[in-house]
């Protein structure tokens, strides 16, 4: 027993964690850990730790440490925590674990059912909901996981009812449906179901703010910014989502006079809470989103949004550049987006200074609206993935734009893996050369095909449906999404299906064929520019195009690669030894290989 001069080091971590003195506490478990008999006490601690700062990875990392199986109780504390962590994957396999020893555990299946919804399996969350509820379980994240189960299996009308009854009951209906219908809105599926479900309640329910904040975004997301603009009408000014929506409805409406209201109460927000980082980081985003903002403003407001939210912005002779890839690249930052928006405002003035003139990315109802290099650009909203996208479109990969603009009208890319179109439009647009897109997921395909014609550009892009591979074939390609935007793919072989615990991967038949073999045949002209994001299937890409990497007129390929994983390296160093350089463009996981001169 430890003596009172002595105390438990795990209680004495409890102790600093609750005082906010994270670090203290690590100090006190770091000869404990890798202990077998405290393991799992220990790494929850340190978890626990790490989430007091933010830091997503590291926390998942120490209860990926703790081992199976552990005691119930323990266990379902880990899966709590991995949902915290959005990791439902593993927090669902954790209390499959638990209930194997506790079959009728009413907190073990509750948080299952919420783990499933969160992992993208409804149909299993709501089957474990009813159970929960069966058991005698009520709770209001059982309640947001039973009616996320109901909008994502497309009963709406079951999902109305639940929620006007809940009403009734007294329950708290807000937070009940802006956490299940706003998971949906972020998730990718059809955000029609969503739409039907909240318009189909009464009207009093619809003059709750929050819930008409989330019933506005449903209907903006569904292309009716008439009918959100009523809703949030009804409802005034009062919750920040509405005041958010009402600013980009007043944009798409040129309603000047609404809009400066809009910025004036997000404004608001900051003077009245000049200590917390995300209204000034919210105000931020107001600003990006008109083409005429200040850059000077921007940067100031960056620079405060950084110091609230972290170590505020370090200087350097590419600062905006490095401090936009630094802030996007922050684990600790993501667990609630600060990074991402920080990165967002960061790589807009560092396209500004690239392309000098005033750049910005703003999301309508229906279409992304982008200005850049004197250009005016717009983008198809047709799922949740495009949307985040292009919310951030300039904290995605800076490295990319800066790539762009060193090319000429006589350029020639091929964007391989080019999904819905983001980088061929940009690259088309910003330099004027030639793009081939090749992209083999048809629903990518169809939007591809269309943001080029959306912006005429068809004269300068070639769209291929198909899969850049070693050899030439006709075969499978397996998917996990079924909308445009999706990247899961995998051709030639199913890596897919065993992520999915309640369905089997997608299929459809795809010419597979080496870029090679397309120069040589006329099929498209020599590209002096690669562009590779097939996430894994690099070996087979690279392989198909050899002949390309050993002509002296190939300038440069960026490729997506975790190169840093030991299996990777090869290939790595197999380009660079047909006589290249390489380099990190921006993340870690972007290289550039540049052609060395001739000696």
């Amino acid at each position: 027993m430890p003596s009172p001069g002595n105390p438990n080091p795990i209680e004495e971590a409890r102790r600093l964690i609750a005082d906010g003195r994270t670090a203290d506490a690590r100090r006190v478990l770091s000869p404990m850990r890798g202990v077998p008999a405290t393991v799992g006490p220990v790494e929850l601690l340190v978890a626990y730790s790490y989430l007091g700062e933010a830091d997503i990875a590291r926390a998942l990392d120490s209860l990926r440490r703790i081992p199976e199986p552990v005691d119930p109780v323990l266990g379902l504390a880990v899966a709590r925590l991995l949902m915290t962590c959005d990791a439902g994957d593993d927090a669902a396999e954790r209390l499959r674990r638990v209930l194997i020893l506790q079959p009728s555990s009413a907190d073990a299946t509750t948080a299952l059912a919420e783990a499933s919804v969160l992992a993208g399996m409804p149909q299993v969350g709501l089957a474990w909901a009813l159970r929960a509820a069966a058991l005698g379980a009520a709770s209001p994240g059982l309640a947001a996981a039973q009616l996320q189960g109901l909008i994502a299996t497309d009963q709406d009308r079951t999902a109305t009812r639940m929620i006007e009854q809940a009403h009734r009951a007294g329950q708290d209906v807000d937070a009940m449906v802006a956490t299940a219908a706003g998971r949906l809105l972020n998730a990718d599926g059809p955000p029609a179901v969503v739409d039907r479900t909240l318009a189909a309640l009464g009207n009093g329910l619809l003059r709750r703010p929050r819930i008409a904040a989330t019933a506005a975004v449903a209907a903006y997301a569904c292309g009716s910014a008439d009918r959100a603009a009523a809703l949030l009408d009804a409802a005034g000014w009062v919750d920040p989502a509405a005041v958010d929506l009402r600013h980009q409805i007043a944009l798409d409406r040129a309603e000047p006079a609404v809009a400066a209201t809009a910025v004036e109460r997000a404004r608001g927000r900051v003077l009245s809470s000049p200590q917390a980082p995300d209204p000034a980081i919210d105000y931020l985003q107001f600003l990006l989103r008109s083409s005429r903002h200040d850059s000077a403003e921007i940067l100031r407001w960056t620079g405060r949004a950084a110091c609230l939210a972290g170590p505020g912005l370090r200087p350097g002779p590419d600062r905006l550049f490095d401090e936009c890839v630094r802030w996007k690249n922050d684990t600790s930052q993501r667990l609630n987006g600060r990074g991402a928006k920080i990165a967002h405002a960061l790589g807009t003035l560092a396209a500004e200074a690239t392309f000098d003139g005033t750049v910005s990315v703003r999301n309508g109802a229906t279409e992304a609206h982008i200005e850049i290099a004197g250009h005016s650009l717009v983008l198809r909203l047709t799922s949740g993935q495009v949307r985040r996208t292009t919310s951030t479109l300039f904290a995605m990969e800076p490295g990319m734009l800066r790539w762009f603009a060193g090319f000429s009208p006589d350029d020639v890319l091929v964007d391989v893996g080019a999904n819905v179109g983001v980088y061929t439009v940009l690259a088309a647009a910003i330099s004027g050369c030639r793009v081939v897109a090749i992209e083999p997921f048809s629903p990518n395909v169809a939007d591809l095909e269309h943001n080029v014609a959306l912006n005429g550009l068809e004269n300068r892009v070639t769209v291929m449906h198909a899969a850049a591979s070693d050899r030439e074939r006709i075969d499978t390609l397996y998917f996990g999404q079924r909308y445009a935007g999706a990247a899961n793919q995998s051709f030639g072989r199913d890596d897919i299906s065993e992520q999915y615990r309640d369905r089997e991967a997608g299929r459809e038949t795809v010419r597979g064929v080496p870029i090679d073999l397309l120069v040589q045949r006329g099929e498209i002209p020599f590209p002096g520019h690669v562009k590779i994001d097939v996430d894994g299937f690099e070996e087979q890409v690279i392989e198909g195009m050899r002949g390309i990497l050993s002509d002296p007129r190939f300038k440069s390929l960026r490729m997506e690669i975790r190169w840093h994983e030991a299996e990777r390296r090869k290939l790595v160093d197999s380009i660079v030894g047909q006589g290249y350089s390489v380099a990190i463009a921006d993340d870690a996981k972007n290289l550039l290989f540049t052609r060395l001169p001739a000696a």
